[in-house]
């Protein structure tokens, strides 16, 4: 036992052994168990010897033994209390000396023994605070260590998995700035990977997308300044371009001339031969304003048959010359689906900044040099000047008059009237309307008609003018002359009125007279503006027992055309053609080509300013029916009419 006791001992703790009594049985210190240490009792037998040294025996030859008091301490004490009484557990406790150890300590039993031993296990407490200090430094080295191998893990992983997201979020925010050139790497096959490409997928549908509403807002914007017919900017993109001029060029000096460009009748030929064709004709007009014009030139289609071109004036232009060859260059011959088509145009011309420094007052001002070019005759141009300021001014003051007029009872009517071919009978008049103001100043039809039309006044004049005939060709009714007629011009204006059936059936009802004794006279133009309801009309009108003349023929653009298609009973051929017709030969046969056909149509034939009997001669034998014009008989009033009337009755 004490050998095991002995083989146990690591220097720092050992054990041994106790019995019940507190007795040492096996103990590291061989001499506890010799001397029989008691820890209960406090004692130890110990060999007696001599003063040398020598120990001593009995007579027996035993050794005699001594007993001796040993000390404990306290903590001691209580730890050998619990091991006599059989207890298990771990103590601590000091020496005398003041060493501190653990105990751990706990009863065995061996075999044939009736009592127990106590094993007790004892480390000094300092070998114990030296292990844990050894315990909680290498654990502290190794926490460190992990930790520090940790923190690498992790900025490795981080490293990994975070520099994809950061490109990415730098990926994201240059998309958001606007750039969608942007394009993520894809290096990996993880989810990361998967991302970046999903972003690149997005960007490029981005992308696409973009370029897609780029495409349909240049698509919008060019419809939004562009003409759909023939590609040429539009009345918006004018705006802004004369604008820009102003505002840009006003420091430069720059000069520009504003062509305001007007195509002669064209609603003639766009009635006629229906829209497409005069939609290809715009197309074809465009593009020879194109060729004429330099890059330098700005060209538009302000509306309809009108177009705009504004042209940088420089010191070696000759602006003159360059407008006649654009005007030249537009006027002519188009062939348009097997149709050949003479076109002219008309042009107004205003100069920036000469005659103006805002767009208002440039367009108004080559609008009325336009205006001006068609009152000359059309197929011209003319600059801007002030006078037609002067000559807009009169006109409003002349259409505020008219508006006046009849109340104030300066209208009147005058009545030309129409013979037989050899001016032996008066078969009818026709009703001319003056205008003598109240200071005595007589104003030209052609002056207050146009006026009436544009601002409406034509129909209360017209049915003025339609009441009034009728009651004078009433009071020539009641007088006798049942046969005689009356012929009323009807104004383009009066003709598109939706209730100019309905009037002219009133007046015929209020005067009591005939429908057949009333013409009403209508020009080419007139009828053709909106060919369809004018025919519808002039039907209704025949159907009524109203007759129907087709004024001013040969002036329009195709009279032979409308000649077959309208419903009338009579053509009055104007007066540019009889002036010629007995110095001309060809002008002659172009005027009996014309009675011919329209004797061929059924159509009576009656011929306009016939003013001397050379005239008269020709007409004659071209077998003319009618004759109106001052080789018979100038307009008269009403009271001359009437006497005229009078002496044809006795005569006959």
């Amino acid at each position: 036992m004490q050998k095991m006791i002995e083989t146990f001992n690591q220097g720092t703790s050992y054990a041994y052994l106790l019995d019940s009594n507190g007795s040492v049985i096996a103990h590291i210190d061989r001499n506890k168990s010799q001397e029989l240490y008691n820890y209960k009792n406090l004692t130890k037998t110990v060999l007696t010897a001599d003063k040398d040294g020598n120990l001593l025996r009995q007579k027996n030859g035993t050794f005699i033994t001594s007993k001796q008091d040993i000390s404990l301490s306290p903590s001691m004490k209580d730890i050998i209390d619990k091991v006599s009484g059989g207890e298990t557990g771990i103590g601590e406790y000091t020496t005398t000396d003041g060493e501190k150890f653990i105990c751990s300590y706990r009863p065995v039993y061996f075999p044939g023994l009736n009592e127990h031993w106590s094993l007790l296990v004892v480390r000094r407490y300092s070998s114990i605070m030296e292990f844990m200090d050894n315990v909680i430094r290498d654990s502290f080295i190794i926490a460190l260590a992990s930790f520090l191998i940790a923190i690498y893990l992790i900025i490795l992983f981080s490293r990994r998995l975070l520099n994809p997201l950061f490109e990415i979020l730098t990926a994201t925010n240059e998309v958001k700035n606007g750039n969608l050139t942007v394009k993520l790497p894809i290096t990996r096959h993880d989810e990361i990977g998967s991302l970046a490409d999903n972003f690149n997928k997005m960007v490029a549908a981005l992308l696409a997308y973009r370029q897609k509403q780029d495409e349909n807002e240049k698509h919008i914007k060019n419809m939004a300044y562009h003409d759909a017919l023939t590609s040429l900017p539009n009345r918006i993109k004018f705006k802004e371009y004369l604008e820009e001029i102003i505002q840009t060029d006003q420091q430069k000096g720059q000069h520009y001339a504003i062509l305001f460009i007007d195509l002669d009748e064209f609603k003639l030929i766009n009635d006629n031969f229906g829209h497409s064709i005069g939609d290809n004709l715009l197309i074809n007009v465009s593009q020879r304003i194109v060729a004429s014009t330099d890059k330098n030139s700005f060209i538009c289609r302000f509306g309809g048959d009108e177009f705009i071109i504004i042209i940088p004036i420089t010191e070696s232009d000759t602006l003159t010359d360059k407008i006649n060859y654009i005007h030249s260059f537009i006027c002519g011959e188009y062939k348009i689906a097997n149709n050949i088509f003479h076109l002219s145009a008309s042009i107004g011309v205003a100069l920036y900044p000469d005659n103006g420094n805002t767009q208002e007052e440039l367009l108004q001002k080559a609008d009325s040099a336009l205006h001006s070019a068609k009152n000359s005759g059309r197929n011209n141009w003319c600059f801007f000047h002030h006078s037609m300021l002067s000559n807009s001014y009169e006109q409003i003051i002349l259409t505020d008059a008219l508006r006046n007029a009849i109340a104030n009872n300066e209208l009147f009517l005058v009545y030309q009237p129409q013979f037989n071919i050899d001016g032996t009978q008066v078969v009818g008049f026709e009703t001319l309307v003056r205008w003598k103001q109240t200071n005595g100043e007589m104003i030209s039809p052609g002056k207050f008609i146009p006026l009436a039309e544009q601002s409406g006044l034509i129909l209360p004049i017209g049915q003025w003018i339609l009441q009034q005939s009728c009651k004078f060709l009433k009071r020539t009714n009641d007088l006798g002359y049942e046969n005689i007629k009356i012929s009323v011009n009807l104004s383009p204006v009066q003709l598109v009125d939706n209730n100019i059936i309905d009037s002219i059936s009133a007046v015929i009802e209020e005067t009591g007279i005939r429908h057949s004794q009333l013409t009403i006279e209508i020009t080419e133009t007139a009828a053709i503006k909106s060919l369809d309801d004018s025919i519808a009309k002039l039907t209704q009108l025949r159907e009524k027992g109203i007759r129907v003349a087709l004024d001013d023929f040969g002036t329009g653009y195709s009279s032979l055309t409308y000649l077959r298609t309208l419903p009338v009973n009579f053509i009055k051929i104007d007066k540019s053609f009889i002036d010629k017709i007995s110095l001309d030969s060809t002008q002659s046969q172009l005027v009996g080509y014309i009675i011919d056909m329209a004797h061929t149509l059924g159509t009576t034939v009656i011929a306009e300013g016939v003013e001397d009997f050379d005239q008269l001669k020709e007409l004659f034998e071209y077998g003319c029916d009618y004759i109106q014009g001052y080789v018979y008989g100038k307009p008269l009033s009403e009271a001359d009419a009437l006497k005229v009337l009078e002496e044809f009755a006795q005569i006959q």
